[in-house]
């Protein structure tokens, strides 16, 4: 059963379904979904927010106020009422009060150096269904912080998936050696 194992890794080509799988995988739980980039991310949101319908869906990336405001302007004439809906939208997702929130790594995977308050970030990732899309598109820095929050969270009882159409081997070796029988 897939919801009993902590960590999950899915490698498929593009275009195969890695993303619905994802959705299956963590159905029935907080979802956070993260991307290396922030189109990919806003795309994602987009596909999630038809899927989960508008009001379930957090976006988080450094320029997802604007991104929101842009896209809420075109469905809504008045400028104010656009402006407090992206906002809302924006500020609620900062909060991870949103069921599905799709977001980039660096908002999740810097926590692993522990600054302060890391542990509501822990505590809500330990509390969901935690996917980590294309992790081979990051930097070799950030592949090594997002490889060791994977194996925080997995460690505490969390669950994660990760889903890549490539996977580094030395990533799955480094997982292997540190979570043993949980990946």
């Amino acid at each position: 059963n897939l919801k009993e194992k902590k960590l999950t890794i899915l490698i498929a080509p593009t275009g195969s379904g890695k993303t619905e799988f994802a959705i299956l995988w963590g159905a029935g739980e907080k979802l956070l979904y993260t991307l290396p980039l922030r189109s990919a991310v806003n795309q994602i949101f987009s596909r999630f927010e038809k899927i989960y319908g508008e009001e379930n869906v957090g976006l988080l990336h450094s320029d997802a106020d604007l991104y929101l405001l842009e896209e809420r302007i075109k469905d809504i004439e008045d400028e104010d009422v656009a402006l407090a809906n992206a906002l809302r939208t924006y500020e609620t997702a900062r909060h991870l009060s949103y069921p599905a929130i799709v977001s980039t790594g660096d908002q999740f995977f810097p926590y692993a150096l522990k600054p302060p308050l890391y542990e509501r970030i822990y505590v809500t990732a330990l509390t969901s269904a935690f996917v980590i899309d294309e992790i081979q598109a990051y930097d070799p820095k950030a592949m090594a912080i997002a490889t060791r929050f994977i194996e925080e969270i997995v460690s505490l009882g969390g669950r994660a998936l990760i889903i890549t159409a490539t996977f580094p081997s030395f990533i799955e070796k480094r997982l292997k050696e540190t979570l043993g029988n949980n990946s």
